[in-house]
């Protein structure tokens, strides 16, 4: 019995080990990308929920937050560890919101240079990210991002002739 107690133990003792012997895993909080979020845009953010399932073994931590600007939309934030350097980097899709009234009377414009009679439905983009830098790009540095990739869809109305989608692809 004292035997089956003792390995008992010691099998708990080694799993206990094992579980605490993850000191070397990145750690990450959510107090550390609310105030990247709060110190690039002069704002104060709060935190909804985790974005993504943390492992302790993960290299990211990916949450939603909230902005008083945006109360109905829940904005992305990420936080990378460069697992050699030990340095974290940070992103979010914040611009995306920022610039989301222009980006959609552009996106209108061009598409109705085409399809006259188009509507245009854009929402900003997830995971579009802007990274550790303090400051927020303009809107044609947004936009000329490789790592941005703006989807919308084009509406057009059931009356708009189909028949001319060769003019149309050449317009």
């Amino acid at each position: 019995m004292i035997r089956k107690t003792l390995s008992l133990f010691l099998c708990a003792v080694m799993l206990l080990g094992v579980m605490c012997g993850c000191k070397n895993n990145p750690k990450f909080t959510v107090d550390e990308i609310l105030e990247y979020m709060n110190e690039k845009y002069d704002e104060e953010f709060t935190y909804i929920r985790p974005a993504d399932l943390y492992e302790p073994e993960s290299d990211s931590f990916e949450i939603f937050v909230a902005s008083d600007k945006y109360p109905d939309d829940m904005i992305y934030a990420k936080c990378l560890l460069n697992t050699e350097t030990g340095e974290k980097r940070f992103c979010d899709n914040y611009v995306s919101y920022i610039y989301e009234d222009e980006v959609r009377d552009l996106l209108t414009e061009l598409t109705q240079e085409v399809y006259a009679d188009a509507k245009v439905r854009y929402v900003p983009i997830y995971k579009a990210s802007t990274d550790n830098g303090k400051d927020i790009p303009s809107l044609e540095q947004y936009l000329s991002r490789t790592s941005s990739s703006i989807e919308y869809i084009i509406m057009l109305p059931d009356e708009h002739d189909a028949t001319l989608y060769k003019e149309e692809l050449n317009a």
